[in-house]
C-alpha cells in the first residue's frame, strides 16, 4: 500500500461512530441529487431483471440501501471500501447487502463484466490514479453497463478545503479523457450543491439553527432551484455547482453488437410472417 492510500485509510478508519450517525442524518440533504441514479437504476429494472449493482467507496451505504428497500426486484447489492469501520456500520444497517474490504488503489479482486451498474459517490478524487480507476471498474461492467458518479470538480476547492489529507478535484475534462481511453462513453453530465447554499448552511450552523434545514421540503426546494438557475453558473461563481454528476457507459462488443442485430432481424421477419 502506497502513502497516498495509507493516509487516506487512516482518516477513515478513524471515523467515530458519531460521525456516522451525523452521515446518516445528513442524508437528506444528498437524497435530491442523487435521486438521479434511483431513476436511472430504476429504467434499467422495469423489464424485471435483477440488476447486478457495485458501489465503490461505499462507506456506510447510506444512499443505495435506502433505495434498495423500495426496489423490485430487489437489485444485487456489493459495497466495497477501505474503511473496516465503514463497513461494519454498513453490513449492520444493510443485511441484504455484501461487502468486501478493498484497496481501491489497485486492482479489485472481481470477475470482470459482473455488474450492470458501479455506483461510486464522491470516491476517485481520494484516488491517485484516474485512469488506473476507471480502466479498473470499466472491466467490471457487463457491456452497456454504466458508471455512476458524483465528483468535486475545480471549482469547489475555492469554497471548501475538503475534509481528508489527499483530496483533489476531478475537472470534466480529465474525467472525459480518461474515460475515452477504457471504453466508455460520457453519456451525461450536470452541476449541483452550489456555493450559494453552502453558505447559508455554514450560516445557520453558526447561529445554532441548523434544525430548519430538517425538513426534507427544504433539501427538495434547494434542488429544484438549482436546476433552474444552473445555467446562470458560467456567470455566477456563487450559483454555480461545486460537484458534478457522471454518467459513463461501457461499449458493447462487437459479438453483442451482433447478437442484438440478429435478433432484432429475427423479431421483424417474424413479424412479416405473422402477417402473411
Amino acid at each position: 500500500m502506497d502513502d497516498w492510500t495509507r493516509s487516506e485509510k487512516a482518516y477513515f478508519e478513524g471515523t467515530t461512530p458519531a460521525r456516522l450517525r451525523a452521515l446518516e442524518r445528513e442524508y437528506i440533504w444528498h437524497y435530491p441529487n442523487v435521486s438521479f441514479l434511483f431513476r436511472r437504476l430504476g429504467e434499467r429494472s422495469s423489464a424485471g431483471r435483477r440488476l447486478r449493482v457495485l458501489e465503490i467507496g461505499c462507506g456506510p451505504a447510506v444512499s443505495l440501501r435506502r433505495y434498495f428497500r423500495s426496489a423490485a426486484p430487489t437489485p444485487f447489492y456489493l459495497g466495497v471500501d477501505i474503511s473496516s469501520a465503514m463497513l461494519a456500520y454498513a453490513a449492520k444497517a444493510f443485511p441484504a447487502g455484501y461487502f468486501v474490504q478493498c484497496d481501491l488503489s489497485r486492482p479489485l479482486p472481481l470477475t470482470d463484466g459482473a455488474f450492470d451498474f458501479v455506483v461510486s459517490l464522491g470516491v476517485l478524487h481520494h484516488l491517485e490514479n484516474l485512469s488506473a480507476a476507471l480502466r479498473s471498474l470499466s472491466s467490471l461492467l457487463a457491456p452497456s453497463g454504466e458508471i455512476l458518479l458524483h465528483e468535486p470538480n475545480p471549482h469547489a476547492f475555492a469554497f471548501w478545503d475538503g475534509t481528508s489529507p489527499r483530496e483533489k478535484s476531478v475537472s470534466p475534462e480529465d474525467l472525459a479523457r480518461a474515460a475515452a481511453g477504457c471504453g466508455l462513453a460520457l453519456v451525461s453530465s450536470r452541476r449541483v450543491n452550489s456555493p450559494l447554499f453552502l453558505r447559508f448552511r455554514l450560516w445557520l450552523r453558526a447561529l445554532r439553527l441548523d434544525f430548519l434545514l430538517r425538513p426534507r421540503f427544504f433539501w427538495w426546494a434547494k434542488h429544484r432551484l438549482e436546476v433552474l438557475w444552473e445555467p446562470l453558473g458560467d456567470r455566477f461563481p456563487l450559483l454555480r455547482g461545486m460537484n458534478t454528476f457522471y454518467v459513463l457507459q461501457k461499449a458493447q462488443t462487437p459479438s453483442n453488437k451482433l447478437r442484438t442485430k440478429t435478433k432484432t432481424q429475427n423479431t421483424k421477419t417474424t413479424g412479416l410472417t405473422s402477417d402473411l
